[in-house]
């Protein structure tokens, strides 16, 4: 692996720029700039199979007038990279904004069901399947899943797609990816919304406060990180023991078993959907999370762009400390908690597109 040269200053500098512009801890990989002119997007085929649950029903009614996509960008070494996106945008007239939905372990693309259909007549909006899960690629390789190659590929998405700037919504990794994607193109990007999804610092922080909860809310994360038989299990009973996605009225009757035949159907699956957690250097170094930032550890991490945050309060996996101090490194930011609502915001709050909708009218206009 390379890391992009820098002059002047040292190599220590180097590591620790790499390290900070990771999403929850440390990165090695190179984030230069696109090296290509192009990118592939083809129809989205579905199995018969596929075809055979959808039509019959087994699988609940969804919207089937979204397009679907593969579409094949190209990293800083020329390898193909698919992502899997479900999209719609207005049929008689240019589209307000690109807003791209990015959804949270162990989700899909089709978790932003919802969102697509109410925006999509004004905004072109697109939800994608995150690498790893469903249907985007899932490369074996951990390096994979670093999140500043993830922003990269993220940033070739939204120039395939035509565009120079959008609107970033994400809840969980999809959040954690939004904060990579502020910090490393500042300039495309116009705003974004977070749900229940840590700043990388403020997690490593957090994680390191011997008066916090967050290394015990953290435990899944340890277990996720083994691939023995003992951390497999554990992983998947606390998983399993968390009943709140299934709760939600988005996955009601058999839209459920969309999400589990389609995504959680083998153990490989969940092996590639895990190497986001595999990807970290956990747990984070308490030398380099103090309970302030460094001034360049605020200069590398501030967010610039106006940021809307929505917190479930009663989170199992994420601690409300997060969001303590958040406006130091989120200047322009709003913060909205529910405290009868969990880590499973995204499908509980039953009026999450009005937040949506006010604030990036309100955004737009300003």
């Amino acid at each position: 692996m390379k890391n992009t040269k820098m002059k002047n200053i040292s190599m220590k500098g180097i590591n620790l720029a790499f390290f900070l512009l990771s999403t929850l801890f440390t990165i090695s990989h190179s984030a230069s700039a696109s090296e290509y002119e192009g990118c592939i997007v083809n129809d989205f085929e579905p199995t018969a199979q596929l075809e055979r649950r959808l039509a019959s029903g087994a699988y609940g009614d969804w919207n089937e007038t979204f397009d679907e996509s593969m579409i094949t960008v190209y990293d800083h070494k020329q390898q193909p990279m698919e992502y899997y996106s479900i999209s719609k945008k207005p049929n008689h007239s240019d589209p307000r904004e690109l807003v791209v939905f990015l959804h949270g372990f162990p989700e899909f693309a089709w978790g932003w069901e919802e969102q697509l259909e109410y925006f999509g007549d004004e905004y072109h909006v697109v939800a994608l399947d995150l690498k790893g899960h469903h249907y985007s690629a899932k490369p074996k390789s951990i390096a994979e899943y670093d999140y500043v190659k993830l922003a990269r590929e993220l940033k070739e998405v939204v120039k395939c797609l035509g565009y120079d700037s959008l609107i970033l919504v994400g809840h969980d990794f999809g959040g954690v990816l939004a904060y990579t994607f502020s910090m490393l193109y500042p300039d495309m990007l116009h705003s974004m919304v977070i749900l229940n999804a840590p700043h990388p610092y403020i997690f490593g922080r957090e994680y390191n406060n011997p008066e916090g909860d967050q290394r015990e809310k953290s435990k899944y994360m340890e277990y996720a990180q083994g691939d023995g038989f003992l951390d497999q299990a554990r992983f998947f009973k606390v998983m399993f023991s968390d009943d709140a996605l299934f709760g939600s009225d988005f996955y009601s009757g058999k839209r459920k078993l969309r999400l589990m035949g389609e995504g959680w159907s083998s153990l490989s699956a969940w092996n590639r959907m895990k190497s986001y957690y595999r990807s970290m250097a956990f747990p984070p170094s308490a030398d380099e999370f103090k309970a302030e930032p460094s001034a360049m550890q605020k200069s590398m991490m501030t967010v610039y762009a106006p940021t809307l945050v929505l917190w479930g309060e009663n989170d199992p996996y994420m601690s409300n400390k997060l969001l303590e101090g958040l406006e130091e490194l989120v200047p322009e930011l709003e913060i909205k908690r529910f405290p009868e609502h969990t880590h499973w915001i995204t499908h509980e709050l039953p009026d999450l597109n009005n937040y949506l909708e006010e604030f990036f009218n309100r955004d737009i206009s300003d």
